[in-house]
C-alpha cells in the first residue's frame, strides 16, 4: 500500500476500498450528515386528500432531466388532511430531496415545504453539514449509492442503506459551504447558457412561422383550405401548394423485414438515430452485409442532401444527409429526395414548421405506437416560393437565414458543453479534496 501525501491520509471506505482524503477530512456516514425521512403517497381515491392542494408533493420523475438545482412547485399537490391520514411526510425549506428507487441520485434543495412520494429518502442536514455541498457529494459519488441498490423490477435504495453510505466531508463546516458556493456558481453559469438556448430556440420557432406564412421580404398572406378540411393556413400570397409527393423523386421507408444481424457491415440506423438535425452514428444500431444491403438498394440508394424523417414512434424527427456514409434504415424513417421543384435545405425547414408537423400528426394512425403510411404522408401540403432554384432564390435564402439560427444554437450549445466538462473536472478535485479552498 502506497504513503499518502504530506497533508493526506488512507481511509478505508465500503467493501474495505481505500481511498485517500486530506487529514481535515473524515468519511462520515449520511445518518450522521442528517435526518433521513422517507416519503409516502395519500390514497388517490379520496379526492379530499387531492383537491384544492396546496401542499407541494413530488414524485422522482420531477427531478428527471431538472435543469436547476432547487424546486418549489410540484405538478401535483395534497391536502393537510392528505398530509396527515397517510405516510406522506412535511420536509421543512432547505431539505435535500433524493431520489432512490428506479431512479436513483436525482437531487434537489426545497425552497419551502413538501412533500414526496415513497421514490424518495430525503436528508434534512444538520447545522455542520453545509446541504449544498452534500448535494454535490451525493451527484458526484452516485456509485457509491449504486453499490447499495437492490431490487428485481427495480433497483431501491432503503432508508437502512442509505444510512451506511459514506461520503467525504470537511471537518471545517466553512470548507464545506465554500465548496457548495462554487460549485453553485458553476451552475449558475450553465443554467444562464441554457436560458441562452433556449431563447435563441424561441427564435427560430418565430422565424419558422414567420418566414413560412410571410415569406423574406413580408408578403401579404392569404388563407387557403389544406386536406383535412379542418385545416386552414395562411401562405405568402402567390406562393404555390402542392402535395409533398408531387415535389419528390424519392419517397420510401426503410425495410419491414431487417436482415440477419452481422458483426461487422454497413449501419442499418432507426428513427432512434434521427434526431437534433443529425444522423447519429453513435447511437447503438445493428449492421448488416454488403449482399442483404444491396438486396434492400436495389432501386435506390441513400445519398448527401437526402432528408430523414422518423414515421413510427416519435413522430416528426428530422435530419439531413450531410456527408455520404454508406447505411441503410429501418421501417420507422422514411427517405426523401426532391425533384428539382423545390430544394432540400428548404423542405428540410418546412418540415419542421409547426404546419407540417400537425398535418404529420393527423394523418398518423393511432394504435398503440403511432405511425404514418407512406401513402399519407405523400398527401402533406407543401407551400413553396415558384422559382429558379439558386443560391439567390428565395428558398434558399429562407434555409440560409435558418441555417445561421442553427449554428447559433449549435455554438451555444458547445460552450455549455465546455462549462460542463469544467465543472466535472472542478467537482472531482473539491469533492475529493485534492485541490482545497481557502477559509
Amino acid at each position: 500500500m502506497k504513503n499518502p501525501k504530506k497533508g493526506y491520509k488512507l481511509e478505508k471506505t465500503i467493501y474495505q476500498q481505500i481511498e485517500e482524503i486530506p487529514e481535515k477530512w473524515d468519511f462520515v456516514k449520511l445518518e450522521d450528515v442528517g435526518e433521513i425521512v422517507g416519503g409516502g403517497t395519500p390514497d388517490t381515491t379520496k379526492e379530499g386528500f387531492w383537491k384544492n392542494g396546496k401542499i407541494p408533493w413530488f414524485t422522482p420523475q420531477e427531478l428527471t432531466n431538472l435543469k436547476t438545482n432547487f424546486v418549489s412547485n410540484s405538478e401535483r399537490k395534497i391536502t393537510e388532511k392528505g398530509r396527515d391520514e397517510s405516510s406522506a411526510k412535511e420536509m421543512p425549506k432547505g431539505t435535500l430531496l433524493l431520489t432512490t428507487r428506479a431512479t436513483i441520485g436525482n437531487c434537489a434543495i426545497s425552497e419551502n415545504i413538501v412533500c414526496t412520494n415513497q421514490g424518495f429518502q430525503n436528508l434534512i442536514c444538520k447545522e455542520d453539514y453545509d446541504t449544498k455541498f452534500i448535494m454535490y457529494s451525493i451527484r458526484y459519488n452516485l456509485r457509491r449509492l449504486m453499490q447499495y441498490a437492490q431490487g428485481t423490477t427495480f433497483l431501491e435504495i432503503s432508508k437502512t442503506n442509505l444510512a451506511k453510505i459514506k461520503i467525504p466531508c470537511p471537518k471545517d463546516p466553512k470548507e464545506g459551504k465554500e465548496i457548495g458556493i462554487i460549485l453553485s456558481n458553476v451552475d449558475k453559469v450553465i443554467q444562464d447558457q441554457n436560458q441562452i438556448i433556449e431563447n435563441t430556440i424561441e427564435l427560430k420557432r418565430g422565424l419558422l412561422k414567420k418566414l413560412f406564412t410571410y415569406g423574406v421580404s413580408g408578403n401579404e398572406s392569404e388563407k387557403i383550405q389544406l386536406k383535412p378540411r379542418f385545416f386552414k393556413m395562411n401562405i405568402p400570397k402567390n406562393w404555390k401548394c402542392m402535395e409533398l409527393g408531387e415535389l419528390l423523386s424519392i419517397l420510401k421507408d426503410g425495410t419491414h423485414n431487417p436482415p440477419m444481424k452481422v458483426t461487422e457491415g454497413i449501419p442499418l440506423l432507426t428513427a432512434e438515430n434521427i434526431h437534433d438535425g443529425i444522423v447519429d452514428y453513435e447511437k447503438d444500431y445493428w449492421c448488416v452485409s454488403e449482399k442483404d444491403y444491396q438486396d434492400m438498394h436495389k432501386t435506390y440508394e441513400i445519398q448527401e442532401d437526402d432528408i430523414l424523417l422518423t414515421i413510427v414512434g416519435s413522430l416528426g424527427r428530422v435530419s439531413k444527409v450531410k456527408k455520404q456514409k454508406k447505411f441503410s434504415v429501418q421501417r420507422s424513417v422514411a427517405v426523401f429526395r426532391t425533384n428539382g421543384e423545390i430544394s432540400s435545405n428548404y423542405l428540410y425547414y418546412f418540415i419542421q414548421t409547426k404546419y407540417f408537423q400537425d398535418q404529420l400528426i393527423s394523418r398518423a394512425k393511432s394504435t398503440a405506437q403511432s405511425g404514418i403510411y407512406l401513402g399519407e404522408l405523400s398527401k402533406i401540403s407543401i407551400w413553396y416560393p415558384e422559382e429558379k432554384l439558386d443560391k439567390n432564390s428565395q428558398q434558399e435564402k429562407i434555409a440560409q437565414i435558418l441555417s445561421n439560427i442553427d449554428q447559433l444554437i449549435e455554438n451555444e450549445k458547445e460552450y455549455k458543453s465546455k462549462i460542463e466538462k469544467i465543472k466535472n473536472g472542478i467537482m472531482q478535485q473539491l469533492l475529493t479534496g485534492q485541490k482545497r479552498v481557502k477559509i
